[in-house]
């Protein structure tokens, strides 16, 4: 690519990491030359003994989150169970309920005056 191709793309708006990859896309590739074809030797086949995979080590922040994870979710299991124990609802009776909105009403409207005794 050519100074002045660089200019132009450069005036178009485009960024010098988006030119350079322009750039690096049209360059030609290189070809491999032809290898001469060559007669694989044959050889007795060898039983290899398959290696245990080796399991990475989990990382420990990774640790840490999965064991705070289980702990929280322990607990919300916990808190769960103990909520439906100990669920209760304090109803009042039809009639009390009544009784005490008139009584919480007329306190609002006219309410009673304690007075001193000397």
């Amino acid at each position: 690519m050519t100074f002045q191709e660089v200019k132009e793309l450069h005036e178009m708006g485009f960024t010098p990491e988006q030119i350079t990859q322009l750039n690096l896309g049209s360059e030609p590739e290189p070809q491999p030359e032809p290898q001469p074809e060559t007669q694989p030797e044959t050889q007795p086949e060898t039983k290899q003994e398959p290696q245990p995979e080796l399991q990475p080590e989990p990382d420990p922040v990774s640790q840490k989150l999965a064991s705070m994870e289980k702990t929280i979710n322990d607990f919300i299991v916990a808190m769960q169970k103990n909520n439906l124990k100990t669920a209760s609802v304090n109803l009042l009776p039809d009639d009390q309920i009544n009784v005490n909105a008139n009584t919480a009403l007329s306190e609002l409207i006219r309410p009673t005056i304690k007075q001193k005794e000397d």
